[in-house]
């Protein structure tokens, strides 16, 4: 007889999870590690304000950065990178790895300054990803990442802006001053003459009335901006942000 209970009972019973294939891909396992040395709970002790279960979440969770490849070591030792939230500072901890396995007991705590001493300063950029990786606050990251040299794609797009800062600065406005068929005043600016980098134009921006095509150019961008002029009072021209300087007057 069918029951309610059945399809309940059928939910219940089916796996949540399909059972795992050869094309089931596989988790990444996280590190094991074994406080075992006294020396390794006197030097944190010594150095830091972290608790040894502390210290261990940080290492379990997969939270310190790897400075070196242990099956590179002769001793297969390994230098984590970690950040304090506590202490508001980097410590690296030395683990002896065991051999092919990602297991090791934790050897000794050292702070940034004693690791550096010993085998030089640690990248700027590695100890960024030990500050995110940690507790620290957005405004913590944000601060520390001003301490750091600028980046090649921010390089690349510093030069991007001073080019078009210096292009803004060459650019050649024309100012056109207009009487309207109703008789209204009006003014329009228009950009890049030809000729704006001509040498005559370099040393005198009068000149820019004599460049080839300079007045078909004028024809040409008023129409554009839909200008219907009865009267032209003047024009004016500034190279970037200068002053202006009269090129024609009605007067």
């Amino acid at each position: 007889m069918y029951t309610t209970a059945q399809p309940i009972r059928k939910r219940l019973t089916t796996p949540i999870l399909p059972p795992p294939t050869a094309d089931t891909p596989k988790l990444r396992a996280m590190p094991e590690y074994r406080l075992e040395s006294m020396h390794a709970i006197e030097s944190l002790i010594m150095r830091s304000k972290m608790t040894a279960d502390q210290l261990m979440e940080i290492l379990q969770a997969g939270r310190a950065i790897w400075l070196s490849n242990p099956e590179r070591h002769w001793q297969h030792r390994a230098y984590l990178l970690l950040y304090s939230t506590l202490d508001q500072a980097f410590y690296v901890v030395i683990v002896a790895c065991d051999p092919g396995k990602k297991t090791g007991s934790l050897v000794t705590v050292l702070t940034q300054q004693q690791y550096e001493n010993d085998r030089g300063a640690i990248c700027k950029y590695e100890l960024l990803r030990a500050l995110r990786s940690s507790d620290a606050t957005d405004e913590q990251v944000k601060q520390f990442r001003y301490t750091l040299a600028p980046s090649r794609r921010e390089l690349r797009s510093q030069a991007k802006w001073e080019e078009k800062l210096a292009a803004r600065a060459r650019r050649v406005t024309v100012v056109i001053d207009y009487v309207t068929l109703t008789g209204v005043f009006e003014r329009i600016e228009i950009s890049n003459p030809p000729g704006q980098d001509s040498e005559a134009v370099e040393a005198d921006l009068t000149c820019l009335v004599n460049q080839p095509g300079f007045a078909e150019w004028i024809d040409v961008e008023s129409a554009k901006k839909g200008v219907v002029a009865r009267e032209i009072l003047g024009l004016k021209a500034r190279r970037g942000n200068g002053e202006l300087v009269t090129l024609l007057s009605a007067a």
